[in-house]
């Protein structure tokens, strides 16, 4: 995922969310870019939530992501956010990890 752009007095943005968006290797790609990551490399474990003001905006009030389809365009206009809210396990909490 890549950092994008944060909507205007977005009050996630305020209390350190980052907002997020799928990268695609090339424009024509159908599917997300993949990266081999080697496991020790990873710290812990972030909790990602769907933007759902913006999915609101554009698919309607009563969206969720299992009611919708999963297209290409979807995909791409697609939004997270970290939750640095929500607690999480780094490896030296959580050695096994």
């Amino acid at each position: 995922m890549r950092r994008v752009n944060a909507r205007p007095a977005c009050v996630l943005t305020r209390y350190g969310c980052i907002r997020l968006g799928w990268v695609f290797a090339a424009s024509s790609d159908a599917y997300t870019a993949l990266e081999l990551v080697d496991a020790t490399r990873v710290l812990r474990a972030e909790d990602e939530q769907v933007d759902w003001f913006d999915m609101s905006d554009r698919l309607g009030l009563f969206a969720i992501p299992g009611n919708e389809t999963n297209t290409v365009g979807e995909r791409r206009a697609a939004r997270y956010f970290t939750n640095p809210f929500s607690p999480w396990k780094t490896r030296s909490m959580n050695p096994g990890f």
